[in-house]
């Protein structure tokens, strides 16, 4: 289980400010929106289910997950990963990698991986490395 963060408080990359915090992730899980106890405490409408103490999208593949998200286990949309990054910019990542390709060598869309400084602060199937969360 990872920490709940900012990342669903910022459904667009676009809004101001987010992608400077997106790739944060929180340890404090108190008095955070989206927390549940049970599918209805979430909205249903977004197609969203209760996932251990969070609102999160529900998913079999990973299509519906918004960008920088993924299905985890054929049922949940984890939180975003990192945040967006140009690849040739000089220095995108503040001294890490601009990460191209998942753990399969197949292309993604570029992005700076999150802050950590434990593997229980990073999305399932991501450790922390280097206080950065890389998919395992």
């Amino acid at each position: 289980m990872f920490a709940r963060g900012v990342g669903l408080l910022c459904p667009s990359l676009a809004l101001a400010g987010c992608s400077a915090i997106l790739g944060e992730y929180s340890v404090d899980e108190a008095s955070q929106p989206g927390e549940c106890a049970e599918d209805g405490d979430c909205d249903t409408a977004l197609n969203e289910g209760c996932d251990d103490g969070r609102c999160a999208i529900r998913c079999l593949t990973d299509d519906p997950c918004p960008m920088y998200s993924e299905c985890f286990g054929a049922s949940y949309c984890t939180e975003p990963i990192g945040t967006p990054c140009q690849p040739d910019a000089s220095d995108p990542c503040g001294g890490y990698a601009c990460v191209e390709l998942d753990v399969n060598e197949m292309p993604v869309e570029p992005y700076c991986p999150g802050y950590c400084t434990a593997s229980s602060m990073c999305p399932p199937n991501y450790e922390c490395s280097q206080l950065r969360c890389y998919k395992q």
